[in-house]
This record gives structure tokens, C-alpha cells and sequence, in this order.
């Protein structure tokens, strides 16, 4: 199934309502992007799949709940003029004897429900994944409350979908007398779904709320000063550690970690332990914590194949920079006016670099003190996407630099010369300027074994003043070189 076609319009929203087994969710999007942007986010913990393992069914009380909760979001999109909506339901829709019946009654609220087989879910969940990280290699993973869907990623292929009755909800009923998890039942579904045991090293890249409640704790063990799950990596023998805080924590100690929802605390452990058999029958060395699931995937196969191959954090920034940006800044001219400083680069320093350049023409006013502290905060807090912990870094450390800070922030704990560098010239591209690109035009950077070298047109030299004179020699140094002006 796909979500109706992409439309250009600026003005164009859309929703989608996800009817999970733990939870019922009413997310409404902005105009289609490669990056989607939310505008509103509702959650109602309702556990459709609460009952399933036990009889099969939904229950009267969660059926009941599950209604209400849809008769609210219909109401809710109708009151907000949202008429582009899709609705979806998965596993306890899917396997509860009571399941027709309920979607039957969602349709008397308005909505459309469309139920997905589990296979659907499970190439829905690994688009979510494509689409957050492009390069993904290994396994994409979706551990709902009612199900466990596995799609191999491998070589840009979405392989050997597969639906599996492992939700946190069902969980607890493959414990035996002993209290653990039943490896071997796990094991033997695996296989005759068509994944039998593999040893060679692997990466799981993990989509559902418990997986994020378990990076949270993870996060919080470790201390980390800004805890965002997504792209945190969970080594597959760090566990065990995380199965023995939990046993040493009380239900309350864990509901006050930022990031652990009250219902995800009693499933955490249950999550962990089936980690462990995953990581056992599949060979999986690192658990890459996911933001973008099944929803994020349902926009993703809405968009065109072009569309879909463009870098989310440079998409991101440029819809930041849109949203906040400058009259008359062109983010991504000023990349390319900067980049014959930067040969040396990666791809992915370079989308970086891409990202400070669009992003640096919003944000606070020039003349406010608080400007330079205020990217880091839009650096590290921002929900980026296609940026690990050490892009965050140096997309802060060159917001930092470009908006006027000195050194390194104390924010950071390590030096980014590179990012240093990168700040530099865009702070210079903004003096030269005054924060329009389109003097851009009529200038050139390059740089020589000692020299970096500005050049202007001879009519334009008057807009080599002091404070340009002054950003060109501090770049200049952050290179170990001379500045040089050169007319043509």
C-alpha cells in the first residue's frame, strides 16, 4: 500500500493514523519533503495486543479504548482541515479473532483503516530505516507490541520481509518456569520463517518505542549530556549490563530516566533478553537505535525515486534554513563558494559542511550576545537526521564559529579544527555580504601552500573593508596561512 501522491504545495498537510498494538498514534506532517516535519504528535497508550497471547483477542475494555481514541483523531483532523489522511493497523488488528470487528468499528468513526499483512509492515518499518539512513547495511528490525517484522538491508535490496508473533506484549508468555525468555520456541520461529542461524557480524538497526526506551537507559548510563536515541549504537555484549540496571532498579527509578515512558518500563527487560537472542541466532554485533519506523517509511515510498536518493541532513537543513533562513541567504551557494578550501573532505564531512552553511543563515538576530550559544542547541538538539554523534558535533562546533563564538564551546569536549575551519569561511562569506550570497558571484576563494587567497573583481573592491579584511586574515591563520587579496 502506498499513501496518496506526493503533492508540491507548500500549504499541503497530511496525517497518519497508526494503530499499533501497544499504541494508537495520530501524527500530522507538513508539506511532503524528504525529511518529514511534524506539526502535531498524539499518543494514546490504548495495548490493543495486550490480551492476544493469552486469548486471542482485543478485549472489550481495549476495544472500547481503541474506538474512543480514533473518534478523537477523526475529530481532531476534521477540526484541523487535514483531509489527506492514512490509516493503519497491524498486528493485534491482524491476528485478534475480535480484529475485523474492531476495524469495522474505527470505520464508524470516519477514518479508513487499512490493515497490513505483516510482510507490508515489516517493508513499510525497513523503508523508515532507507530512509533515515541511507547506507544502512544489515538488518532493519520493527518490535512493536504485537509482532517482530526482520528485513535484510543488504546491498540496497529490502530481503526476506518477515512477520513474527515476538511483540513485547507476547513476551512475557515465552518465559518459562525458570523466568527466561524460551531461546530455543524463538530460535525454531526464526528458522522456519526463513532466517536461520547466521554467524557472521551484522548491524540491527531497531525501530519501535521499547527499542528507544532501552537506548534512553543506555543513554543515561553512560551519562551522555544530550540523550537523543536516534543513531545511538547499543553494542550487542553491553546487554547484559543493561538487563542487570534494570533488575537493580525499582519501577519508579526507571520511569524518572528521560526518554522511558511509564508503559515501556515493564517491557525493557523482556526487549532486552529477546536482544540477546536475536543478537545469539543472527550474529548481530551493534543495535543502531532508529527514529523513523513504519509512518516515517509510509511518507518515504510516498515520495519519488529522485526525491528519495537526496541526503536527509542536507534536505533537513535546507528546509531549516526555509522555515528560519535570512532574505537573500543561499546556504547552499556558499557551500560551493567554500568548497575549493576543502578538497580533502569526505562525503559525509561534506554534507556537513552543506548542512552549517544553510543552516547558518537563520537563527537568532546578528546583533544578540546569545547567537553563537544558540547553535549549539540547534546543533545538538535539533532532530536531524543522517548525522551520527560526531556530525552533531561538528555541525555545533561550525554553527559556533560561523555566529561569532571563539575556540572550542564548552559544550564540546573535543577540538574540531576542521569545523573551526569550516565556520570561518562562512562567517566570511556572510561579511563579505552582509549576509546576501549574491556577491558570491563576483568572488573567489582558493588557497596555495601558504596563502589563502580572496578574489575580487576590480568593481567590487570596495567591499573588501575592514571587517571582511579582518574575517579573511582570521580564516586565513585557522589555516596556518597568509591572506591575500587578488583583482581580476
Amino acid at each position: 500500500m502506498a499513501l496518496h501522491s506526493v503533492s508540491d504545495r507548500t500549504d499541503a498537510r497530511r496525517a497518519i493514523v497508526d494503530i499499533g498494538s501497544n499504541s494508537l498514534r495520530l501524527v500530522i506532517y507538513a508539506a511532503p519533503s524528504r525529511v518529514p516535519v511534524i506539526l502535531y504528535n498524539e499518543k494514546v497508550a490504548v495495548g490493543l495486543g495486550r490480551n492476544l497471547a493469552a486469548t486471542g483477542m482485543i478485549g472489550d475494555d481495549n476495544f472500547a479504548a481503541g474506538v474512543a481514541a480514533c473518534r478523537r483523531f477523526a475529530a481532531v483532523l476534521k477540526a484541523a482541515g487535514v483531509h489527506d489522511v492514512t490509516t493503519v493497523a497491524t498486528a493485534a488488528a491482524r491476528d485478534a479473532s475480535d480484529g475485523p470487528d474492531f476495524l469495522h468499528a474505527v470505520r464508524a468513526t470516519g477514518l479508513e483503516p487499512q490493515l497490513l499483512g505483516g510482510k507490508e509492515e515489516a517493508i513499510a518499518s525497513a523503508m523508515g530505516v532507507r530512509s533515515a539512513f541511507p547506507r544502512a547495511q544489515g538488518l532493519a528490525g520493527d518490535i512493536g507490541g504485537g509482532s517482530l517484522e526482520l528485513v535484510d538491508l543488504a546491498n540496497g535490496a529490502l530481503d526476506r520481509p518477515a512477520s513474527f508473533p515476538l511483540g513485547t506484549l507476547r513476551l512475557p508468555a515465552l518465559r518459562g518456569k525458570n523466568g527466561r525468555l524460551d531461546a530455543k520456541t524463538i530460535r525454531r520461529m526464526l528458522n522456519e520463517g526463513g532466517w536461520p542461524e547466521q554467524t557472521a557480524p551484522t548491524d540491527y538497526y531497531s525501530v519501535g518505542g521499547t527499542g528507544r526506551a532501552l537506548a534512553a537507559l543506555d543513554l543515561h548510563l553512560l551519562d551522555v549530556r544530550v540523550p537523543l536515541v536516534h543513531g545511538h549504537i547499543i553494542p550487542a555484549d553491553r546487554l547484559s549490563l543493561l538487563r542487570e540496571a534494570i533488575a537493580a532498579r525499582e519501577t519508579a527509578e526507571l520511569r524518572r530516566i528521560p526518554g522511558i515512558a511509564s508503559a515501556r518500563v515493564p517491557m525493557l527487560d523482556d526487549l532486552a533478553a529477546l536482544f540477546e537472542v536475536l543478537a545469539a541466532h543472527l550474529g548481530l554485533a551493534n543495535f543502531v537505535i532508529s527514529g523513523f519506523g513504519l509512518r516515517e517509511g509510509l511518507l518515504f515510498q510516498a515520495l519519488t525515486p529522485d526525491v528519495q536518493e537526496l541526503d536527509p541532513l542536507i534536505e533537513g537543513a535546507r528546509g531549516w534554513q526555509q522555515r528560519s533562513g535570512r532574505p537573500g541567504w543561499d546556504g547552499a551557494a556558499v557551500a560551493e563558494w567554500i568548497a575549493p578550501l576543502f578538497a580533502g573532505e569526505s562525503r559525509c564531512e561534506a554534507a556537513i559542511r552543506t548542512a552549517a552553511c544553510l543552516v547558518s543563515g537563520g537563527g537568532l538576530e546578528e546583533e544578540s550576545e546569545a547567537r553563537a550559544e544558540h547553535a549549539i542547541d540547534v546543533a545538538l538538539l535539533s532532530p536531524w537526521i543522517g548525522i551520527d554523534a560526531r556530525g552533531r558535533e561538528l555541525l555545533a562546533q561550525a554553527l559556533y564559529t560561523a555566529w561569532g563564538g571563539k575556540g572550542r564551546p564548552d559544550a564540546l569536549q573535543t577540538t574540531h579544527a576542521l569545523a573551526m575551519r569550516w565556520g570561518e569561511a562562512i562567517r566570511l562569506a556572510e561579511r563579505l555580504g552582509a549576509n546576501h550570497t549574491a556577491p558570491l558571484a563576483c568572488a573567489w576563494l582558493s588557497r596555495t601552500d601558504d596563502k589563502l587567497v580572496l578574489t575580487l573583481k576590480r568593481a567590487d573592491e570596495a567591499l573588501y573593508g575592514d571587517v571582511v579584511r579582518k574575517q579573511h586574515r582570521t580564516l586565513a591563520t585557522a589555516f596556518g596561512s597568509e591572506a591575500s587579496l587578488k583583482l581580476a
